[in-house]
């Protein structure tokens, strides 16, 4: 889903080359030790206007984000 919804502006996977070169990687935001579950899920449903995503797909991409967290 990560690739389908968000590859065009983030770099979501290590096999990815290349997004837009103004937002975050997924890998750096996972680093981010004082970002939530919770300001993840603000994030993707409230600053993302141009994505209409449910709820069940938010907590897969909130998992997904999590999982890249090294350590």
């Amino acid at each position: 889903m990560a690739k389908l919804w968000c590859a065009n502006c983030h770099v979501v996977a290590a096999d990815q080359a290349q997004s837009n070169p103004d937002v975050p990687p997924f890998s750096e935001i996972a680093a981010k030790p004082d970002l939530s579950v919770e300001q993840i899920k603000t994030m993707l449903s409230g600053t993302h206007p141009d994505m209409s995503l449910s709820r069940a797909e938010i907590a897969a991409l909130v998992a997904y984000i999590r999982s890249l967290k090294e350590g």
